[in-house]
């Protein structure tokens, strides 16, 4: 009987444990008539042992209280999106940043030509300082993470699809899980942006190469380089050409000046809404009212005039005109005077990398002034001088030269022979603006 019993007991087991067994090895096996359990080490063997002996414990005589005990092992359940983002909304303060990779931290997220719409993929690009790389950080109500560019627009999930290689988009801000991100910081100071559609994806660069167009995607979240970013507080364009300005302010004292060329012979005149280069003394010497405005930029006026120094239709692109029109404080009409060693450069408060300019580089009588990118020649450099010091010049080289004619009566002959042609008033006129 005793031996009875055993075989009975061992059968019953061995029933058990081919129901444990069949889900994890029924497919592959039955098919091809294999045994179960021929494939199964003798380890594997003994933990289903105790697995099916654990089951069987619940149903036997023995104490089915064991699981409660407060001693046993409970698996942690997974934090709710909102608990995890509680958890690390203290990761990253709000404000203005780059988001550069930690593949190569040069390359920085980018919109693609700088153009912010809905629908617009992003990119990795090499770091520029312009608004297309400017990202604004911020909280919602339940602390999870909002990044939208400063041109427009939310980072936002395509289709709110939390999916391997769905790449990054901008889209108008709609309050979705799509567009909410949870910042959590690493060890090493960089941050993992994990996605509140699902917790199992973040942002990532595709294929982990940094380069210039690079794409950035959701992946499932793998604690590489290719999903880790390394933030840095940044500022929009505006704001550094702000700070621009307040750098130079004291470059030039307010005041009244003559503007000259870079060769120093020729000053900028004003007349009809138009300004050209001329000689010193041809038609006098026009005078300019620098001034500073109340956000620290310059305006160039004409004086007795009522006008300023204007970029004509508020336009930044290369070969704008520049002209006079009548103060508006626009940025048009704002500029930024910094020294270069004795002359000046004049920047447009509209876009820091145009400057005033002299067409073609040629400066000559009726040369203009247009707007152009920066490149540091002679026909983006000026000198602003007192005009009382150009008065003292001139008084000093009449003075200098006063005994070379004495005084008295002359004719002004083309070379010494009087038979030669001579200087004419026209019809022996007296009367004021006669020809000669």
């Amino acid at each position: 009987m005793g031996n009875r019993k055993a075989m009975f007991a061992s059968v019953f087991i061995v029933l058990l444990l081919g129901i444990c067994l069949v889900p994890a090895f029924a497919e592959d096996n039955v098919a091809t008539g294999q045994d179960a359990n021929a494939s199964m080490t003798a380890d594997q063997l003994n933990e289903s042992e105790l697995v099916t002996n654990e089951a069987m414990s619940v149903d036997s005589t023995s104490d089915s209280n064991a699981s409660d005990s407060t001693d046993a092992v409970k698996p942690e359940k997974p934090k709710s999106v909102y608990g995890l983002a509680s958890e690390h909304v203290d990761d990253l303060a709000d404000g203005l940043y780059t988001f550069g990779s930690s593949v190569n931290s040069n390359f920085v997220l980018d919109v693609p030509s700088g153009t912010a719409s809905a629908g617009r993929k992003l990119q990795l690009y090499s770091g520029n300082k312009t608004n297309a790389q400017v990202w604004r950080v911020s909280h919602d109500q339940n602390g999870l993470v909002v990044i939208a560019s400063v041109k427009g627009c939310t980072l936002d999930v395509p289709g709110g699809s939390a999916s391997n290689r769905n790449p990054v988009q901008l889209w108008s801000d709609n309050g979705t899980l799509a567009q909410r991100w949870i910042a959590i910081k690493e060890a090493d100071g960089s941050y993992t942006f994990i996605s509140a559609l699902n917790q199992s994806f973040a942002i990532d660069v595709a294929g982990g190469v940094a380069a210039n167009g690079s794409a950035v995607q959701l992946y499932e979240a793998n604690g590489t380089a290719a999903q880790r970013w390394v933030l840095t507080p940044a500022k929009t364009e505006q704001q550094q050409l702000d700070d621009r300005a307040a750098a130079h302010l004291a470059d030039l004292p307010d005041g009244t000046y003559a503007m000259l060329a870079s060769n120093d012979s020729f000053a900028l005149i004003a007349g009809g809404g138009s300004l050209s280069f001329d000689k010193f003394g041809y038609s006098g010497i026009q005078t300019f009212g620098v001034s500073t405005t109340s956000d620290g930029y310059r305006t160039i006026a004409i004086h007795d005039a009522g006008a300023v120094l204007d970029a004509a239709g508020g336009n930044d692109a290369n070969g704008t005109k520049l002209q006079t029109y009548a103060a508006n404080g626009t940025k048009a009409q704002k500029w930024i005077i910094e020294k270069d060693g004795e002359r000046y450069r004049i920047v447009s408060g509209l876009n820091g990398q145009k400057v005033a300019d002299i067409p073609g580089g040629s400066i000559a009588s009726g040369a203009g002034l247009q707007l152009y990118s920066a490149n540091g020649t002679a026909a983006q450099a000026f000198y602003f001088v007192d005009p009382t010091a150009v008065r003292s010049e001139l008084d000093k080289l009449a003075s200098d030269n006063r005994e070379v004619v004495k005084d008295g009566d002359y004719a002004i002959a083309a070379g010494p022979d009087l038979s030669r042609m001579v200087l004419d008033v026209v019809g022996g006129s007296a009367s004021s603006g006669a020809n000669v």
